[in-house]
């Protein structure tokens, strides 16, 4: 599922490319294979004959809300979203150079050399049980936003459950105790997230001050006089991975 949502995402970004391009649009889509055995990889590149991305822009387009595309149209996270997918699975998106257009190829590993007629390993003792992995819930209600913290926090071997408003994130709280952590936007339409917090804090006191909220309004006062009352930690719009994954280990180690 997540590897048809790279593609489609790249299929939507070339067709919007190519909206507004006179005469014959492209879109070419070729797949092939590198390597063998352990350092086998499949390929699959997606080519429009679009205006292309200024070679200055190119690392750029892989940032979180980045985007080349007139207002309007796109939030700037397919791209980020999708190369965090591509990398959580062993492989890699990048954008290559093309005489014309934009060529983007998701490349993913295969698996290691045929097993069959290998000699079978011998028993090994039971390995200890692992720690369980932190819980974090994201709540955000735009969905880019959702998926894109999901996708980084997840990356980052964190459990991560999402949901799209305050109240289905209340319920999910008093319905999974082994919640460790909650990142949620701050202004949310049913419940807001100084409402959410609120709640939380007569529930479970504790997690209350384990709440990271990420918002693009820190410097309104209604937002400032929230945090400074709850003494949770925030975190600006637009972020970066590195920013939200340092920020929440902050909150967990309170």
């Amino acid at each position: 599922d997540q590897v048809g949502q790279v593609v489609l995402n790249l299929l939507v970004n070339a067709q919007q490319a190519l909206a507004a391009q006179d005469g014959a649009r492209h879109i070419r889509l070729v797949t092939g294979r590198t390597g063998s055995g352990a350092g086998a990889a499949v390929w699959l590149r997606v080519h429009d004959n679009g205006p292309g991305v200024d070679p200055a822009l190119g690392v750029r387009v892989f940032e979180p809300f980045f985007t080349t595309k007139p207002e309007g149209i796109g939030t700037g996270l397919g791209l980020a979203v999708s190369r965090t997918i591509a990398r959580e699975h062993g492989g890699d998106l990048r954008l290559l150079p093309a005489d014309r257009g934009a060529c983007f190829e998701l490349s993913l590993p295969l698996d290691g050399p045929d097993a069959a007629g290998a000699e079978p390993s011998a028993p090994t003792a039971p390995a200890p049980a692992e720690p369980r992995p932190t819980h974090v819930l994201v709540v955000d209600d735009e969905p880019e936003i959702a998926e894109l913290m999901q996708a980084f926090l997840a990356a980052e071997k964190l459990r991560v459950t999402v949901a799209t408003s305050g109240r289905d994130a209340l319920a999910i709280i008093d319905r999974d105790a082994d919640i460790d952590a909650v990142v949620s936007d701050l202004r949310m339409p049913d419940m807001d997230g100084a409402a959410l917090w609120r709640a939380v804090r007569e529930r479970r006191p504790a997690l209350a001050q384990r709440m990271l909220f990420v918002t693009g309004d820190t410097l309104s006062p209604g937002a400032g006089s929230f945090l400074r009352e709850s003494g949770c930690a925030s975190l600006d719009k637009p972020f970066t991975r590195a920013a939200l994954v340092a920020r929440l280990r902050e909150v967990l180690s309170v």
